[in-house]
């Protein structure tokens, strides 16, 4: 089921990181933001909302790398996939 919006304290928590995004001042703490979002992006399953939400409030930085980790992720196996697939 893909869910059609996100709830009050997802967009709270996205927020954060868009404004912690803004203020990263170096390439690593910019990084470290990403990962953030990253998390948060993966905690939501990898909700297109959330993409869109980045773009509408200027992240559109962030949106474009939480697509190529969806991408990775998806992509690359994962080892509890595996242990599944030979049981």
């Amino acid at each position: 089921m893909v869910k059609e919006e996100l709830t009050d304290q997802e967009k709270w928590q996205l927020d954060t990181i868009i404004m912690h995004f803004w203020d990263a001042k170096t390439p690593q703490e910019k990084r470290k933001v990403e990962l953030e979002c990253y998390k948060e992006f993966k905690s939501l399953g990898f909700n297109e909302c959330c993409l869109t939400y980045l773009r509408d409030n200027d992240a559109d930085v962030l949106a474009d790398e939480m697509e190529h980790f969806a991408k990775v992720h998806d992509s690359v196996p994962h080892e509890h996939e595996e242990r599944r697939q030979v049981a």
